[in-house]
């Protein structure tokens, strides 16, 4: 579940269906922890998808980032802010090209880069399996929400929350968007069933 060199797509790090992947059991590894420090979860997978050796995914890298941050101490936004400053710059790949061109005001290369990611963004918004998934997965969500069998907090809250921004972070965010829901929402089913069996829920 990574890039296709058939494709001519870069031929290393991880792609978007698989970070999909990864987000998801995440969100189930602190289901089923029930962490208190769940910041820290989130902001080592942030540093592992960034890392030249590690997932070389940037969109990953700022889902992770931005949720860790928002639920972690103050003392720690400004560590992570600087940490974060620091690889980006000194990363080898393509995600440290890019930061540099920005730093150096390329408007040629941003630009080109921008077009590129909307072009690939469009392309997957049009009717397929993945869009196809997505709108399923939001039609149970929400019919679930009414019906209160599905409650909107917790880490139900960051399921939706980390579904938005990877869809904003990504160009073909929709992928990992739709492996997320298709992941999480069996398990959230599959946990509420067995529930629902042994007279818990």
């Amino acid at each position: 579940m990574s890039y296709e060199p058939a494709l001519g797509a870069r031929f290393y790090g991880i792609g978007n269906e698989f970070l999909g992947v990864i987000i998801a059991f995440i969100l189930i590894f602190i289901s089923e922890s029930k962490s208190k420090i769940n910041w820290r979860i989130w902001f080592i997978n942030s540093v592992l998808l960034l890392y030249d050796g590690g997932g070389n995914n940037f969109g990953g890298f700022l889902t992770c980032g931005v949720i860790g941050f928002y639920i972690s101490p103050l003392s720690m936004k400004l560590f992570g802010i600087i940490a974060a400053i620091l690889m980006l710059f000194m990363s080898d790949n393509h995600i440290g090209v890019f930061f540099r061109n920005l730093a150096s005001l390329n408007t040629g290369f941003i630009t080109d880069t921008f077009l590129s990611k909307l072009y690939t963004f469009k392309r997957l918004l049009q009717v397929n399996i993945w869009t196809e998934l997505i709108v399923i997965s939001i039609l149970i969500y929400i019919y679930n929400l009414i019906k209160g069998i599905l409650k909107f907090n917790g880490n139900t809250m960051f399921f939706v929350i980390s579904c938005i921004l990877v869809v904003l972070f990504n160009d073909s965010g929709i992928v990992s968007c739709a492996l997320i829901m298709m992941v999480y929402l069996n398990y959230i089913f599959y946990t509420l069933s067995a529930e629902e069996k042994n007279g818990i829920y």
